[in-house]
């Protein structure tokens, strides 16, 4: 352990947001991962970024979770905490179970994980929708767009795969909150520096896009990064909207219980966003956003993309011109 890394760990826990959570997964799968994918891969973005996304499926990422009762109790509480309490600075590692007879497109990835008195509290992603994804992207990104830009990318994975997958040779931006998921995604990016890709910080609770000045025709998409924000500013998508004179955006996330709200799926879905302190109005920010006239919604479907689960991705897609 390098002497940086050790002093993180002697840092002590941290408040348990989703920004932090996120902070210390991506810095733990870096730490154990990517070196071994990068030599097995002998240097190749394409082989290693697929072996890295295996090695994802094939393990979870473990955090202690800290309640802020039992904290304050034990004499860790540092102070600032949020409500769910703190986070353990060690992460540790361990095999994802699978069923039996799943098939590959329907494994879940349960890499999202919380030791909790103990035992280990699991919350499943279904990760048979990245090709469709990256696919989806790909298309889309083929129509003269002078910048693609990923807001909240992690390590770039969706980047990439557009890459991998011939997308266009145009400016890729991976603008992401953490510092840990940066990193990762430029040791990543320098196995093939040949792709136009630039790395940046982004809050999506103080969304700044100055990053974009002087493009024309921008593809902005966000896959589940909003939701870990539980309140969007008001004025999310006016500022989103005006970064260039033409923007077109698609979100995948998990809003469809704010539209369609009397189900039993609907009242499962968010009960469940409300225990992760999930994103709860993105659709009222959005809608709000094409009253005053800043865009026009072209497609929502809601619960579009694994809709028997308990949190399925809805799809919405926008643009700034003229409605």
């Amino acid at each position: 352990m390098s002497r940086r890394e050790s002093d993180r760990a002697k840092m002590g826990p941290i408040p348990w947001t989703n920004e932090n959570f996120y902070e210390l997964a991506w810095r733990a799968r870096g730490l154990a991962f990517f070196e071994r994918v990068k030599e097995a891969a002998n240097g190749n973005l394409c082989r290693a970024l697929g072996l890295f996304n295996s090695l994802n499926e094939e393990y979870m990422v473990a955090l202690e979770g800290i309640p802020a009762a039992a904290a304050k109790k034990s004499g860790l509480d540092p102070g600032g905490g949020s409500p769910r309490g703190y986070l353990g600075m060690n992460a540790k590692l361990a095999r994802a179970p699978r069923k039996a007879g799943d098939r590959p497109a329907e494994i879940l990835e349960r890499v999202e994980a919380v030791v909790d008195k103990g035992k280990i509290r699991k919350t499943a992603v279904t990760r048979g929708y990245n090709a469709f994804v990256a696919n989806w992207l790909r298309d889309v990104s083929g129509a003269g767009f002078d910048a693609i830009v990923e807001l909240g990318t992690g390590y770039g994975q969706n980047l990439f795969e557009i890459y991998c997958r011939g997308g266009p040779k145009t400016r890729y931006i991976g603008a992401e909150y953490t510092a840990s998921g940066r990193e990762l995604m430029g040791k990543f990016h320098a196995l093939d520096p040949a792709m136009p890709l630039e790395i940046v910080a982004f809050d999506h609770k103080a969304p700044d896009l100055s990053f974009l000045a002087g493009a024309e025709k921008v593809l902005l998409f966000t896959c589940h990064s909003l939701e870990q924000v539980e309140r969007l500013p008001e004025r999310f998508f006016d500022v989103l909207a005006a970064a260039a004179p033409e923007v077109t955006a698609i979100h995948l996330k998990p809003f469809g219980f704010q539209i369609e709200k009397k189900s039993s799926a609907s009242r499962k879905q968010a009960a469940f966003i409300k225990k992760k302190f999930y994103n709860m109005n993105l659709a009222k920010v959005l809608r709000a956003a094409e009253k005053r006239g800043k865009l026009a919604v072209r497609m929502m479907v809601l619960n579009a993309i694994n809709p028997d689960e308990s949190n399925p991705t809805s799809i919405a897609v926008w643009d700034n011109r003229r409605p």
